[in-house]
């Protein structure tokens, strides 16, 4: 299922992070990728088995809308989560750039 995120958003932090315009389109992706499966992931343990098999029923349906409205009516800080895991995605990434800058300065 496609959650409704941001793309703006997450162009915004990548840019604040640091990454090159050049890749920023390839990493968007990559991020968006990552964070459905982490959002979807964080939601679905907060689910029993009857939610569980709803939420099924809309990751495999056509209808991105009536999702959204069902994960928000469960889940009121649905937002904050998408945020929250974000920011994790982001952090990571800030921490894998320092790295392998801290890296090739060594090797200098």
């Amino acid at each position: 299922m496609n959650m409704q995120i941001d793309v703006k958003k997450i162009a915004k932090k990548l840019d604040e992070a640091g990454v090159p315009a050049a890749v920023r389109e390839q990493t968007i992706a990559s991020v968006m990728e990552t964070l459905q499966l982490n959002v979807a992931m964080r939601l679905e343990e907060a689910l029993n088995n009857n939610e569980l098999e709803v939420f099924q029923k809309y990751a495999e349906g056509k209808d991105p809308s009536a999702a959204i409205a069902w994960f928000t009516k469960r889940f009121p800080d649905y937002e904050h989560v998408v945020d929250d895991e974000l920011n994790k995605i982001i952090n990571a990434m800030q921490a894998s750039v320092a790295g392998i800058k801290k890296a090739a300065q060594y090797s200098k």
